[in-house]
């Protein structure tokens, strides 16, 4: 589900550190990969229970989709909530597990780059049927950046994620300004 241009840009990305003197490693992507359904289920459920008011008494302040997504918390129950937040707990340890043996975790920032509205407008729920390479990091809190790393045919930007262990927010940023010493990506419109 991740387009070509985004992997190009990736793999180019690991090049450059790798040249910088990096060590890449492959680790398992499954817990990376399966926090969507936690993430999402949490997520709805505390926007919708933060937005509830503006919800009833001013909807037209939000955008539609936005809308309708806040709405789709209202359908979920305590158990789904309970339920989600047990599997984040699962989430943590098998990161964690991961991230004993990596500094960092590169990946792409998104699968794509930018819907234009007319796409968002055709098929709203294309975005949530992608890959998301930055759900697990919102559900285990742990520290991420994303840098420019190239640019689409369209012209819009790539980004390169590197996340890290809890509370080395300086290691992620560190080697974030690694990568942008060494390629000019992020001067680039």
């Amino acid at each position: 589900g991740t387009a070509p241009e985004v992997l190009a840009a990736f793999e180019a990305a690991v090049a450059v550190l790798r040249d910088l003197g990096v060590e890449v490693v492959d680790v398992d992507g499954e817990p990376f990969s399966a926090a969507r359904w936690p993430n999402t289920t949490i997520l709805l459920a505390e926007s919708y229970t933060y937005h509830e008011q503006t919800l009833k008494e001013r909807p037209q302040d939000l955008a539609p989709g936005l809308r309708n997504r806040l709405r789709e918390g209202a359908f979920l129950s305590a158990a789904d909530y309970l339920q989600a937040q047990r599997a984040r707990t699962q989430f943590i340890a098998k990161v964690r597990d991961i991230m004993r043996r990596v500094d960092v975790v590169l990946s792409p920032a998104g699968p794509a780059t930018a819907a234009t509205f007319e796409e968002l407008a055709t098929d709203p729920e294309a975005q949530y049927r992608m890959p998301s390479y930055t759900n697990v990091y919102n559900l285990t809190g742990l520290p991420a950046l994303s840098v420019p790393c190239g640019f689409d045919t369209r012209g819009l930007p790539i980004g390169l994620q590197i996340a890290g262990r809890a509370f080395e927010d300086a290691l992620v940023l560190r080697v974030g300004h690694a990568y942008e010493q060494a390629t000019d990506w992020h001067k680039r419109h």
